[in-house]
């Protein structure tokens, strides 16, 4: 680890912050995965690809922001901001499999993955560059569901449903302390909405599947 620099109370707090989110995974892992898996392969599938991608992006951000500053945190900080594509269409692959299905859950599954991947590139590439771009697709992945909002609406329970309608509060509004992060423990801010919209998700997933 680079011994340069200081790690500031700042980036303290937004290592806490999805640290917590590594731990919330780590817990909450073996509840979702036990049900997915005993319930047929699509809601294994999708349930292990929303997993580890929850897992992937708080791994990266508490690494990111724990990080001193130098070189590796320059490249942790593209696999940070990657991780959150992965994240969103991790989140979306178990709704998709595992609810929607037929050819609209897996052209839309294959439409996110495909985003997802370019936003990878993007980040690889041009990192720095266009930095609301960023903000923009983050917000037209996450609100796809308005083109399966039909078939999850009339085939999940009520909880569920109010639990994916928390989700995208949480995320939407949270979009706002991205925006601008450059004010002081805005990031860390957003990080907990992150963090809400995940737990709000995965109780989605928990009520879909019981």
């Amino acid at each position: 680890m680079n011994t340069l620099g200081k790690r500031t109370s700042e980036e303290r707090f937004n290592t806490l912050t999805h640290l917590g989110g590594v731990v919330f995974t780590l817990a909450a892992a073996w509840v979702i995965l036990r049900l997915g898996w005993g319930s047929g392969w699509k809601n294994a599938f999708g349930t292990t690809f929303f997993t580890c991608g929850m897992l992937l992006m708080y791994a990266a951000s508490t690494l990111y922001h724990w990080w001193l500053p130098g070189h590796g945190k320059r490249r942790l900080r593209v696999l940070d901001h990657i991780s959150i594509y992965v994240m969103i269409a991790a989140s979306y692959t178990p709704i998709c499999i595992g609810v929607v299905g037929g050819a609209l859950g897996w052209t839309v599954f294959g439409l996110l993955w495909a985003v997802a991947l370019g936003g990878a590139v993007y980040k690889i590439t041009a990192m720095g560059r266009w930095p609301r771009l960023s903000l923009l697709i983050y917000l037209v992945m996450g609100w796809t569901f308005v083109f399966i909002a039909e078939p999850v609406c009339t085939r999940i329970s009520t909880p569920a449903l109010v639990s994916l309608g928390a989700e995208g509060f949480f995320y939407t509004s949270g979009t706002y302390f991205f925006a601008h992060d450059s004010r002081p423990y805005y990031h860390g801010v957003w990080h907990i909405f992150v963090l809400l919209g995940s737990v709000a998700h995965w109780l989605a997933i928990l009520f879909i599947l019981s």
